[in-house]
């Protein structure tokens, strides 16, 4: 089976760069020890957030922005 264990993503579009060379990823992404078909735990997808140090800024950010359309 083909499984893709690395993915990368480079910039779209724009003018082609100089002698014709590629562009550098900006992001990548590689997966490790990759099992197919085995059982996955579920608590590996429970979000857990830090008791400690959590400030929620929504409001703030909120009445700092401004409605697109008057």
């Amino acid at each position: 089976r083909l499984f893709p264990v690395r993915g990368e993503w480079r910039a779209a579009g724009g003018e082609q760069r100089e002698g014709g060379s590629q562009l550098q990823p900006f992001s990548v992404l590689e997966l490790y020890e990759v099992q197919i078909n085995k059982p996955v735990d579920s608590a590996a997808f429970v979000y857990r957030p830090s008791s400690e140090g959590l400030v929620d800024l929504t409001e703030t950010f909120v009445k700092q922005t401004h409605p697109l359309r008057p």
